[in-house]
């Protein structure tokens, strides 16, 4: 995540635990002048996705990356562009 703020990108934030949420929100904010949004929610629930989606593309204008890095992964292959 940190490579997209050395490329001047937007980040937004989605995490169910506040806590955590800002944490990460502070050390992307240490010096880097990152434009960050965060969003407390549980993206377990449909709407809540597609709302944090439009609050997303109101405050950025656009989503180009969407990388979901929160859960586990077990014995799954994880396919990046069609590459494993």
């Amino acid at each position: 995540m940190l490579a997209l703020t050395d490329q001047d990108a937007g980040v937004a934030l989605v995490d169910s635990d506040t806590g955590a949420l800002g944490t990460v929100h502070a050390e992307l904010l240490s010096g880097t002048g990152t434009k960050t949004a965060t969003f407390a929610a549980d993206l377990i629930a449909p709407e809540s996705v597609t709302r944090i989606a439009e609050h997303v593309r109101g405050r950025f204008g656009h989503i180009d990356i969407l990388a979901d890095i929160a859960g586990r992964v077990t014995g799954a292959v994880i396919s990046v562009y069609g590459r494993s």
